[in-house]
């Protein structure tokens, strides 16, 4: 299991991410792939339940939605979310592995952030450090593994 990249969607905005295989990601595509995922999500919510998990030919996407207080008081959706390469059980490990490491995301970030002007992605930066540290080495790749341990 490895994991490419993990964040925190508000509204459809992209507030925090960490990006494990390309870090110099423009901003334009996290932009767009947070609000297709946002689209997808609220579409299945109204439709059909909450969509916990999303399965591509080599992606698993996972997901926890919960709310947040903005500024103006108003609750606005918050997802945490994480892309896993795909792997035979993930659909089993879905709710044992990343659930709970979704849940510590978004109460860190609620408890941090609770009643903020959510119009400003840049002053959550220091998020990205706990979303590191809360993911470990799940983000590294083998070889990554193996400079660690022999570096």
């Amino acid at each position: 299991m490895h994991i490419y990249e993990a964040g925190i969607i508000i509204g459809g905005i992209p507030i925090i991410g960490s990006n494990y295989i390309n870090p110099n990601e423009k901003d334009i595509d996290l932009i767009q792939k947070c609000a297709l995922l946002s689209c997808i999500l609220d579409f299945a919510d109204l439709l059909i339940s909450p969509i916990e998990y999303l399965e591509s030919n080599r992606y698993c996407f996972a997901f926890s939605k919960r709310y947040i207080e903005t500024i103006d008081m108003e609750d606005s959706d918050i997802y945490a979310y994480l892309v896993i390469n795909k792997y035979k059980n993930f659909h089993k490990e879905v709710k044992d592995k990343f659930y709970p490491v979704l849940e510590t995301l978004l109460n860190e970030f609620i408890r941090r952030y609770n009643g903020f002007n959510f119009s400003f992605s840049f002053q959550f930066t220091e998020f990205r450090n706990f979303i590191d540290k809360t993911l470990g080495p799940s983000t590294l790749t083998l070889e990554e593994k193996v400079e660690l341990l022999f570096g």
